[in-house]
């Protein structure tokens, strides 16, 4: 299942999904923001799909400008996205996860979780949320198992991160199934 804010941004994704791999693919409006929605999403994950074993969490934003010219919007809202969002989605699915006997979880974090960035990118002030959300479960003692990846996904890049996050889905199912 994939959730995105916009409905026309999850159809032109999953139609693409649909011509490069002929699956089909659930979709969910998200927007990460909204407390209540987040909180809805493990009743939807369980009707839609019965469980989780895999969640990719990729939604971002970012504010590239002088650092102190950032206002103080611009960092709560960059905040919001690049660490609550995903904090509190990991807290609503790691139960189901748990319940399932495990899962993965893959952070996405952008170049700026783990760089400062250089003109003309300049400050960009959420920066150090990415990079506590790459370090979300680095300690995690749980059957939950945690990656990052530290860049944009755009062309090659994403079609190879697509491989592996489906290579990675499939020996999750596959321990599932075995243990």
């Amino acid at each position: 299942m994939i959730c995105a804010r916009r409905r026309s941004a999850l159809a032109e994704a999953a139609e693409d999904i649909h011509k490069t791999t002929g699956g089909k693919v659930e979709t969910h409006p998200l927007d990460v923001t909204d407390l209540g929605a987040i909180g809805e999403l493990p009743k939807v994950i369980q009707q839609k799909l019965g469980g989780i074993d895999l969640l990719v969490n990729n939604a971002g934003t970012g504010t590239y400008k002088p650092f102190l010219e950032v206002t103080d919007d611009e960092l709560q809202y960059g905040m919001a996205i690049n660490f609550f969002a995903q904090f509190r989605i990991c807290q609503r699915l790691i139960p189901m996860m748990l319940k399932a006997g495990g899962g993965r979880i893959v952070n996405v974090s952008g170049e700026t979780g783990i760089m400062v960035t250089n003109p003309p990118f300049l400050s960009s002030c959420t920066g150090p949320a990415k990079s506590a959300e790459i370090r979300l479960f680095a300690h995690s003692r749980e059957r939950i198992r945690a990656a990052k990846y530290p860049g944009q996904l755009r062309g090659a890049r994403l079609r190879q991160y697509a491989g592996a996050v489906r290579e990675m889905g499939a020996r999750t199912r596959q321990a599932s199934i075995a243990g």
